[in-house]
């Protein structure tokens, strides 16, 4: 061993899973007496996976998401309010959302968390679940002030109000159950099921039994559109 690289030289830098250890940033204590180079070499590379992990769940936590992403209580919407539908203009529903919760419009904008790591480096953002739609809740006045907006392209009127209000319901019971929901076809025909216990308790959906029995898939059926949630089959209880 090159005596001049000092006690504390881990050798050349490596990769673990896509993570650099590198003695220059992640110090250990002087290791133990007979203890190989490729021994300390692993040693650093846990430790500076470790470090990441803590940072980013740490970082992770603290955001909550925008208050839009949430199903709005009925105790903060107008009582003689109903819901509208927003077709919104590309890439403006997070946009049109802030907007309108800075109005005091009641609106919600279904989003789903999404992480990605550059090195050491992640970074979060909030994607719409369903891009290009968002749902208001108000007087016809609300539906106007949408367009005012600018970035909201028509407002679809909502003739089913109870079934809208249904499935919004089921999509924020999910959400707040912290579900990682997926694209998923429009189920026209299926089993209607619910959630008997866990996080997800309550939440009803369909079951495609031909395709995916262990998805329930969660419709909003003015849009044509759904989601799914993976979960085990033994958790689902079918509806009559």
């Amino acid at each position: 061993m090159d005596q001049s690289r000092g006690p504390n030289h881990i050798g050349p830098i490596a990769y673990h899973h896509g993570i650099r250890a590198d003695a220059r940033y992640f110090r250990s204590p002087a290791p133990p007496r007979g203890e190989t180079e490729a021994a300390m070499l692993l040693r650093a590379t846990e430790t500076s996976a470790g470090t990441l992990s803590r940072c980013a769940d740490g970082a992770l936590g603290a955001h909550a998401g925008p208050r839009h992403r949430r199903l709005p209580p009925a105790s903060s919407r107008l009582p003689d309010g109903v819901w509208h539908v927003a077709h919104t203009r590309p890439r403006q529903e997070k946009a049109l959302g802030e907007a309108l919760d800075a109005a005091g419009v009641a609106c919600f904008v279904p989003l789903i968390r999404q992480v990605r790591y550059y090195g050491h480096r992640h970074r979060e953002a909030w994607l719409p679940l369903f891009p290009s739609y968002a749902f208001v809740h108000g007087p016809k006045e609300h539906a106007l002030q949408c367009l005012r907006t600018k970035r909201v392209a028509r407002m679809l009127p909502v003739e089913d109000q109870p079934g809208l209000e249904h499935e919004l319901l089921q999509l924020d019971r999910a959400l707040a159950g912290g579900a990682t929901l997926d694209p998923y076809p429009y189920l026209e025909v299926g089993k209607r099921a619910v959630v008997a216990r866990g996080p997800f308790k309550g939440v009803e959906g369909m079951i495609d039994e031909r395709r995916s029995p262990d998805r329930l898939v969660l419709n909003v059926s003015l849009l044509g559109r759904a989601t799914s949630l993976e979960i085990d089959a033994s958790l689902l209880h079918a509806i009559d």
